[in-house]
């Protein structure tokens, strides 16, 4: 019975595939580009107020876990963009994205600037790629403690 065990336990060790047990990131310097310079080209946006061409980044089931914890959703992010008022500089940086086949994990470092205040964030963004573009599935951010 032990000899049994033993040879079924060698038997399905040796059938996994080697990828399978620890999936790495593919190397893909093109993709890494352009979901850098995307999140540059959204940041742009929301700065100008182009809220409309923002939404287009967006996948339609689009959700933002907020700073305190909250889950907002497309709408719900778009109608507190519209909202706003006063203007304000964000500026994404420490980019690091890491691509597996059309999906693209995103994380940086982000300083916004108001008159009244300024907030520095450490942000994680999902994107998934579809008939070429790439769109924005999920964001979570954390305000990073003053220093």
């Amino acid at each position: 019975m032990r000899l049994a065990t033993l040879l079924i336990s060698i038997l399905l060790a040796t059938s996994l595939p080697a990828s399978a047990a620890v999936p790495t990131a593919d190397p893909d310097a093109a993709a890494e580009a352009e979901i850098k310079a995307l999140e540059l080209h959204l940041a742009k946006l929301l700065v100008s107020r182009e809220f409309d061409e923002y939404e287009k980044y967006l996948a339609a089931d689009y959700t933002r876990i907020n700073a305190n914890g909250v889950v907002e959703t497309r709408e719900q992010v778009l109608a507190g963009f519209r909202a706003s008022t006063g203007e304000f500089s964000m500026q994404p940086t420490d980019l690091v994205v890491n691509i597996y086949g059309d999906t693209a994990i995103l994380t940086g470092i982000l300083t916004v600037v108001t008159a009244q205040s300024s907030r520095v964030s450490r942000f994680r963004k999902v994107f998934i790629r579809r008939d070429g573009r790439w769109f924005l599935v999920s964001l979570q951010g954390v305000t990073l403690p003053r220093q």
